[in-house]
């Protein structure tokens, strides 16, 4: 995941924000216990919904320790520790950063994507030993997935499907929900969360994609001519691409309301109706800053 999943801050409660927070940091100290400092380092608030969905649907309640950590190393903060959606959301978001670096090495940013693999590939290694059908599933479809991006294919549904698939072999592996009244909305969710990460992302990334000749679904679907002007063309289709961004959110949304959860539910929410509609909007409206 990419850093567009997050809560949006001004509607959380002061408890729900320290308790959002806890997980981060959770999350964080549960890659630096075992597998070091520097995997830490592809961290981002992505993996807090995951690990918060997970626990939507455990019993036991989180145990939140005050710690220091290298970054802030003065004042103690309230960190998850000891919690199996919390170390498996970590493990999730290496396995999908290594696969990430992977991708990086065949364009522009060959350097980097092999550096990072490079720093990734023992954790990588271990993950994949704890996790061997998830790993095989989703390279699996990562390479369908490039097959597409080969091919140029320009059929958004299409190509954000198969994205969407890589995010439900994740989450129904964590929350491990077979009854079908969970399992079909955490089956939705994932889906169409994948769909709207990977199209928020080709039309963020849209002016670097042409500069630097890479695939972008959006380039083939609406016919970019070398002569247009990225700007005019990221404004033609805009209204297109927005409305597929809310066709996706809203229908992410109805499957959330599905869940008979009580535990992490407001936080949920939060991220799922307004987090993302706020990401939306910022990637719409071409703003550059990924902040709270």
């Amino acid at each position: 995941m990419l850093g567009y999943v997050k809560a949006y801050i001004p509607e959380l409660k002061v408890r729900e924000k320290e308790l959002y927070n806890a997980y981060y940091c959770g999350i964080c100290k549960s890659i630096e216990r075992r597998y070091g400092q520097i995997p830490r380092l592809v961290l981002s608030y992505d993996s807090v919904f995951l690990a918060m969905l997970i626990e939507a649907f455990r019993e036991k309640s989180e145990v939140v320790n005050m710690e220091r950590c290298i970054t802030h190393y003065v004042k103690k903060r309230p960190m998850i520790r000891d919690n199996d959606g919390v170390d498996f959301a970590a493990d999730m978001t290496l396995l999908l950063a290594y696969y990430n670096f992977s991708d990086d090495i065949k364009d522009e940013s060959a350097l980097k994507g092999r550096i990072g693999r490079s720093l990734l590939k023992k954790s990588f290694k271990a993950i994949k030993n704890t996790y061997p059908e998830v790993a095989n599933n989703i390279e699996k479809l990562l390479k369908e997935l490039e097959e597409f991006e080969k091919n140029k294919c320009d059929n958004l549904d299409l190509i954000g499907e198969k994205f969407g698939e890589v995010m439900e072999v994740i989450f129904l592996k964590g929350t491990s929900k077979d009854e079908q009244s969970v399992a079909r909305p955490i089956s939705e969710i994932s889906k169409h969360l994948g769909r709207w990460i990977y199209l928020i992302d080709a039309y963020d990334d849209i002016e670097k994609d042409i500069e630097n000749g890479n695939y972008n679904p959006l380039i083939y679907r609406f016919s970019y001519g070398e002569n247009t002007k990225v700007k005019e063309f990221k404004e033609y289709i805009k209204v297109d691409v927005e409305f597929n961004l809310y066709h996706y959110l809203s229908y992410l949304s109805n499957a959330f309301d599905l869940l008979e959860i009580e535990k992490n539910k407001q936080i949920l929410g939060n991220i799922i109706n307004l987090g993302l509609m706020k990401e939306t909007e910022r990637v719409m409206e071409g703003k550059n800053e990924r902040s709270l």
